[in-house]
């Protein structure tokens, strides 16, 4: 589980001014935090002009938020429901259970892949909206493990989130990208009975329809 950084602070004993330690060490990584946010969300900006990294190419950006916690442990299952509830108004069904799967075995593998005090990862997903259209979902997470066994003990680690929600370029995709994209990202992913956990096939012949749509190939 993962807490806001001021809440646990605040719950610290003061004894040898411990709180106002951990307090100006987190306030410098939350500052830092933030910063990443915001090259995040350039970078994603600037991929809007140009798809040097061939990524699905966007059109526009929808959304943009990020969070900041403190204490995260790899089984914080609160952080991806929040993250649920940011891309809630463009998937649902299997489609958002599969981003919220996605996101949090992301995080479980930031956990355990530290250089020193910091751990990034950060991908794309792909998904269809519950009236159609398609859109990107970028998400980049960020975290700082602190070295002092004090801060260690207290705090252990400041975590950011950084969520960008994207309209897709329809018009740069085909067929065999689509497939491709879906595979890479769903196609490993299994529910609780044993089965696929999203339907790969179903989702592949929506977007292809809003592909055509927008290629002016079928009519609506």
């Amino acid at each position: 589980m993962g807490g806001v950084v001021s809440s646990i602070v605040d719950g610290l004993d003061d004894a040898a001014g411990k709180r106002q330690t951990a307090l100006d060490a987190t306030n410098s990584l939350v500052e830092l935090a933030e910063s990443q946010h915001e090259i995040y969300r350039e970078k994603i900006l600037n991929d809007a002009k140009a798809t040097a990294e061939k990524l699905v190419p966007i059109d526009t950006i929808l959304n943009s938020t990020y969070d900041v916690r403190a204490k995260v442990s790899s089984d914080a299952e609160d952080l991806g429901d929040d993250i649920g509830q940011v891309v809630s108004q463009f998937a649902s069904g299997e489609f958002l259970q599969g981003i919220k799967t996605i996101v949090g075995r992301g995080l479980k593998v930031l956990m355990g892949s530290y250089s020193g005090s910091i751990a990034k990862k950060e991908n794309y997903l792909v998904s269809v909206g519950p009236l159609g259209g398609v859109f990107r979902i970028d998400y980049f997470l960020y975290s700082y493990r602190f070295q002092s066994e004090q801060l260690k003990k207290d705090v252990d680690n400041v975590l950011l989130y950084s969520i960008v929600v994207s309209s897709v370029d329809l018009k740069a995709l085909n067929r065999n990208t689509i497939n491709v994209i879906l595979q890479s990202k769903y196609g490993d992913l299994v529910g609780p009975d044993g089965k696929a956990a999203v339907n790969l096939q179903e989702m592949r012949e929506m977007i292809w329809k809003e592909v055509q749509l927008a290629k002016g190939i079928v009519q609506p």
